[in-house]
C-alpha cells in the first residue's frame, strides 16, 4: 500500500488521545499542550541545528514568540512526531473562536501560526512544516488523522503554504477548498548569474518613476539595520510612518494593536541576532524616505512590512524605497527580493517573477456554513449581489490586501 492510500484509509489514531501509540509507518505522535512547550523547546532547537535551515515560520523561535503574544486568545498545542524515540517533526496547532463565516463566528483549528483576531493578526505566509523532507508526507498522514478525530473545529484551515508541501493532503480529499494568491519577486541570482542588472530588468516607465525619485532624493542614503538598537530605532520609523499615512485615510493601521506592536518588537529582539530579520531605511538630508521590514529566509529578503513618506504624482517614496532595497539586497549577496502575497501593480513592476501560496480549508457540515451559503444563493437569485466564496485563509489574508505588506498601495 503506498503512503497516499494509507492517508484513504479509516481513523487510526485516537479520538481523544494526548499521546498516540505507534502508529502503522512506525511514528510515535505525541500531542503537548500548550503549558508544556518548555519541555520540548531544547528538543526542537536541537532538531534546528542538525536542519538546513528550516522555514523560518516552523521555527522554534518565530513560535515561541507568535505564542507568547497571541496565546491568551488562541488555544496552542503542538502535534509531534518521533521515530525510535528520536523527534524527527513538530508542528503547532491553532484552535481559535475568532474567524467568522458571514457574521456568524466558528471554531477553527490552523496549522502554524493562525487563528488571531484580524486587526492582530500577524498574518504567516510561506507557512511550512518542521519535519525530515523524507519524513514529511508520512508526518502529514499522521497530523490529519488526528486532526480528524478532534471534534472542537468548524473548519481546519492550512494557511499561506507553498503547494508542494501540503500537495498530497489537498488530493486526498476533494472536499478541501483552495484559495491561491500570487506572489511577486526579483529573482538576484538569476540576474547575478545571467550578468544583467536591475535597472534594465524594469519596463520603460518604472524606468522613468525610478529616475524622477533619485533626481527628486539625490541625496538618498540606506541605513541598514546590524544591531537590535538599531531595527528598533528603524523600526520606530517605519510604524510612525505606516500608522501616519493609514490613519490619513480614516484607518487605524495595524500598530494600532498593542498586541502586534509587542510580538513586532521581541520577533525583533530574537530574529535580528540570528540574521533572520533586517529592517532597512532610507533617508535624504534629515527627511525619512521609506523603511522597510524583512524577514530573511532561505537566503532570500522578504518583504513583510514597510512605510513611506507620503505620495504624490510627481514623487513616489515607496518605490524609491523598494527599489534601492532590491538593490542593497543584491549587494549583501541575497537571492531574492519577495514581496510576498499580494498582485498589485506596484509588485509586478518591481519584480521578475511570480510564485504562488495557498490557503486550504476543510469546513465540516454546520448551521453556520448552510445559513450564509443560503443567504449567498437568495441574493444571487434576486440580482443583490454576485456569489462568492469563504476562501481558506479569507480572515487572515484579507488583512494583506489593506494594512500589511502594503508595498503596493503607491
Amino acid at each position: 500500500m503506498t503512503t497516499l492510500e494509507a492517508m484513504r484509509q479509516p481513523l487510526v489514531l485516537p479520538l481523544a488521545a494526548v499521546a498516540a501509540p505507534r502508529g502503522r509507518y512506525g511514528l510515535e505522535v505525541e500531542v503537548i499542550p500548550g503549558s508544556e512547550l518548555g519541555h520540548i523547546l531544547p528538543q526542537w532547537r536541537q532538531l534546528e541545528a542538525e536542519f538546513a535551515p528550516p522555514t523560518l515560520a516552523a521555527t522554534s523561535a518565530w513560535t515561541e514568540t507568535w505564542w507568547s503574544s497571541y496565546g491568551d486568545v488562541v488555544n496552542c498545542s503542538l502535534f509531534t512526531a518521533s521515530r525510535h524515540g528520536r523527534l524527527i517533526g513538530v508542528a503547532l496547532l491553532a484552535e481559535s473562536r475568532s474567524q467568522k463565516v458571514g457574521p456568524f463566528r466558528i471554531k477553527t483549528c490552523h496549522v502554524g501560526t493562525g487563528g488571531e483576531p484580524d486587526r492582530e493578526s500577524a498574518v504567516v505566509e510561506f507557512n511550512s512544516l518542521f519535519v525530515r523532507k523524507e519524513d514529511r508526507v508520512e508526518f502529514l498522514l499522521a497530523l490529519w488523522k488526528y486532526v480528524q478525530g478532534k471534534r472542537s473545529w468548524s473548519e481546519f484551515r492550512l494557511d499561506g503554504f507553498q503547494r508542494q508541501e501540503i500537495q498530497e493532503l489537498l488530493e486526498v480529499d476533494s472536499r478541501f477548498e483552495i484559495s491561491a494568491k500570487r506572489t511577486n519577486y526579483m529573482d538576484l541570482a538569476e540576474i547575478a548569474a545571467s550578468g544583467g542588472d536591475i535597472f534594465s530588468r524594469l519596463s520603460s516607465q518604472t524606468r522613468r518613476g525610478v529616475r524622477r525619485s533619485l533626481r527628486i532624493y539625490a541625496n538618498a542614503q540606506i541605513e541598514w539595520s546590524e544591531t537590535i538598537s538599531e531595527a528598533e530605532s528603524i523600526f520606530a520609523d517605519l510604524v510612525l510612518l505606516h500608522q501616519e499615512r493609514w490613519n490619513l485615510v480614516g484607518e487605524p493601521g495595524v500598530y494600532a494593536s498593542r498586541r502586534f506592536c509587542t510580538f513586532h518588537k521581541e520577533l525583533l529582539r530574537r530574529l535580528v541576532p540570528l540574521g533572520r530579520m533586517a529592517f532597512m531605511r532610507v533617508k535624504c538630508n534629515d527627511e525619512v524616505v521609506g523603511c522597510s521590514q524583512f524577514l530573511i529566509d532561505h537566503n532570500g529578503a522578504y518583504l513583510y512590512q514597510c512605510g513611506h513618506a507620503p505620495y504624490s504624482v510627481k514623487n513616489s517614496p515607496g518605490l524609491l524605497t523598494d527599489y534601492l532595497g532590491i538593490l542593497e539586497c543584491q549587494r549583501r549577496g541575497y537571492h531574492k527580493y519577495d514581496f510576498m502575497a499580494g498582485d498589485s501593480y506596484h509588485k509586478q513592476r518591481l519584480s521578475s517573477h511570480s510564485g504562488e501560496l495557498v490557503w486550504g480549508t476543510f469546513k465540516r457540515p454546520g448551521w453556520q456554513h448552510r445559513l450564509v451559503s443560503l443567504g449567498r444563493s437568495v441574493k444571487q437569485r434576486l440580482g443583490l449581489g454576485r456569489p462568492a466564496v469563504v476562501a481558506a485563509g479569507s480572515g487572515n489574508g484579507e488583512q494583506e490586501a489593506s494594512q500589511v505588506n502594503d508595498g503596493e498601495r503607491e
